[in-house]
């Protein structure tokens, strides 16, 4: 397994670091926390072959290939964000 950290610098990388996790050409984009739900939320639908979890949040209209879970209600405003690719 191979396992890439891909870090947005601020609220304005957000975007560019999923579409930099998106052109490692992971099996699975995984992220934590809440940051991330709208920058997801608007390449999800346009990658329909790309798996994605996200653990902490949840996105309001999630697509097939978003999994996402938030074990309590608190977690989505807890958790930070730092998107991870894993390939093979």
């Amino acid at each position: 397994m191979d396992l890439r950290t891909v870090t947005a610098s601020g609220a304005a990388d957000l975007l560019p670091a999923v579409n930099r996790a998106l052109d490692l050409y992971p099996d699975l984009v995984v992220s934590a926390g809440n940051d991330l739900i709208d920058p997801l939320t608007t390449v999800s639908p346009s990658h329909l072959a790309q798996e994605f979890m996200v653990v902490g949040a949840e996105p309001a209209e999630p697509t097939e290939n978003v999994t996402a879970g938030c074990a309590v209600p608190s977690c989505a405003r807890t958790l930070g964000s730092a998107p991870a690719a894993r390939r093979g």
